[in-house]
């Protein structure tokens, strides 16, 4: 067993069964699945020492109440170790109608969550070489911004599709304009402009297309910064 469990009270009175990697790995943590006679636990070992894990913690928290994000029940920053509930579901690519009105449902859940936070700065995560992606931030100065608690990070693999949508790793989790993630959908799942238009109608909230144009030009400028000069959203 690679991490020591039996000193967190979470686990003094169940027995372990398994202890295992997770078959698919994520970029910001080495993840455990635990496995004990009654339930099952995801344990996150982070890598990344940058993040705000208290606050992830009370977002991810605030999210479960709403039914958006597996329960965190443990936080030992010491250790850079936290433990949630074990969540299952389907991720997918490619959406079909309920699949994206469930979605854009679930955001408007997400982005009424209230939390304090300085807003995220785009302006730091570019470098003067990046002119594509300064240029859009410097046209979107012309737009009051619409803040609202994000997730930061909706790409397929972040987001379980079941009976409701369920949302995990909040790490990047902050305050920005609710069109970074509007823009995160659009690109990531690849929306033509009949799902696009359908998404925004079950999202009900009004909003401007131009606004929303240059936010996925941003996502996909940062993206790049993220992933590699030459790569874009699969």
């Amino acid at each position: 067993m690679p991490i020591d469990l039996s000193e967190y009270k979470l686990f003094q009175s169940q027995t372990i069964k398994t202890f295992v990697p997770l078959e698919n790995q994520g970029f910001c943590n080495i993840n455990h699945v635990v496995k004990t006679c009654s339930n099952s636990y995801l344990i996150r070992e982070f890598k990344h020492t940058l993040v705000d894990r208290a606050f992830e913690f009370k977002v991810q928290k605030k999210a479960h109440t709403k039914s958006l994000a597996p329960n965190p029940l443990l936080l030992d920053i010491e250790k850079s170790i936290m433990i949630t509930e074990f969540t299952h579901g389907e991720h997918k690519f490619t959406l079909k109608r309920k699949e994206l009105r469930k979605l854009a449902l679930a955001l408007r859940k997400l982005h009424k969550i209230k939390v304090r936070k300085k807003p995220h700065s785009h302006k730091k995560d570019f470098k003067p070489k990046h002119k594509k992606a300064n240029l859009t931030l410097l046209k979107l100065k012309k737009y009051k911004k619409d803040l609202v608690l994000c997730h930061h990070d909706l790409n397929p693999k972040n987001i379980f599709f079941s009976n409701k949508i369920v949302l995990i790793d909040w790490e990047f989790a902050g305050v920005n304009d609710r069109y970074f993630d509007l823009a995160t959908v659009c690109v990531e799942f690849k929306l033509n402009w009949k799902m696009e238009k359908y998404f925004l109608q079950h999202y009900a909230h009004a909003h401007s297309q131009k606004k929303l144009e240059l936010y996925k030009i941003l996502y996909k400028e940062l993206y790049r910064v993220w992933m590699g000069e030459n790569t874009t959203p699969i």
